[in-house]
């Protein structure tokens, strides 16, 4: 009611489970909103400094204003350059990465170190190699040090995530079809949401129970890195938790393991995890590495 006017808003069952999704961020998610719904409306906001999404917001004048491009029936559609090779990419909020499927002509440099990761998608798992620094420009708005995934399905579109979105306040307006740009007045950014070649993190992924959001340090558990074997002593389907780090619950938790876990070099760079088994704690101490290998 609040955001559709009360007025009849088809509803349909997702067509892949959102078990894993949830899991892998840790967030009971009850459903998409798509683009289906939100182009009755006629433009809609990102304010990330405050962390609000706006139905409907007013008009306003940014830094910078993108004609969207038309793209599986909406103007959801950015042409912008990714190391110099133009293409047009698909803005995907759901996203977290910029992606270049194998069968894309568009030429990205692919040198240097890689993080090899299986993306959760609607699609399944799909393996890509995440590569750091570098620079997308669209117009006269330009960024640099921004990740790309390598991989992933041929039949993807090249997509534009909110990792490069996030770099500023966005306002999308389908009436016009025009995508306008305001800077962030906050820059800082955790390590975690800006991926760069100096970050540590240990040699696993982790997965959160979403039942568990609103608890006081949940526990999580451990997933072999892609092409990787598990650390020694670490073992599947074991809820862990990190030795002198208390998660705090909700959102902010999740935020909260991801800094703990994926950040700069530290001095003492090791975690100790600890289980619990028939009433008995033990200890598993690994190390943080660079991220990118």
């Amino acid at each position: 009611g609040k955001w559709f006017d009360d007025r009849p808003l088809r509803l349909a069952p997702p067509p892949f489970s959102l078990i894993p999704l949830s899991e892998r961020i840790g967030v009971p998610i009850e459903g998409f909103i798509g683009l289906s719904a939100l182009t009755q409306k006629r433009q809609v906001a990102f304010h990330f400094d405050e962390g609000i999404f706006e139905l409907n917001p007013p008009t306003q004048s940014g830094e910078i204003n993108l004609p969207l491009v038309e793209m599986m029936g909406s103007p959801i559609g950015v042409r912008c350059s990714i190391d110099d090779s133009m293409g047009e990419f698909f803005l995907d909020t759901g996203s977290r990465f910029i992606t270049v499927p194998p069968t894309s002509s568009l030429s990205v440099r692919n040198e240097g170190a890689k993080y090899p990761i299986n993306l959760v998608t609607p699609l399944g798992a799909l393996r890509v190699e995440v590569s750091a620094e570098h620079t997308v420009t669209c117009e006269s708005w330009t960024h640099m040090g921004l990740c790309i995934a390598l991989g992933g399905h041929e039949r993807m579109p090249l997509i534009l995530g909110m990792e490069w979105l996030s770099r500023g306040n966005a306002l999308l307006c389908f009436e016009s079809s025009t995508l306008t740009l305001f800077p962030r007045k906050e820059t800082n950014r955790s390590s975690w949401e800006a991926l760069s070649e100096g970050v540590y993190a240990p040699q696993f992924e982790f997965s959160l129970d979403p039942e568990q959001f609103e608890q006081l340090n949940r526990s999580f558990t451990v997933l072999p890195r892609a092409d990787q074997p598990l650390p020694v002593d670490l073992t599947p389907f074991t809820p862990y938790r990190i030795k002198g780090f208390e998660i705090p619950p909700g959102p902010e938790g999740v935020n909260a393991l991801y800094d703990w876990l994926i950040s700069p070099p530290r001095p003492d760079d090791t975690l100790t995890l600890v289980t619990e088994f028939t009433g008995v704690q033990s200890e598993v101490t690994v190390p943080r590495l660079p991220l990118f290998g």
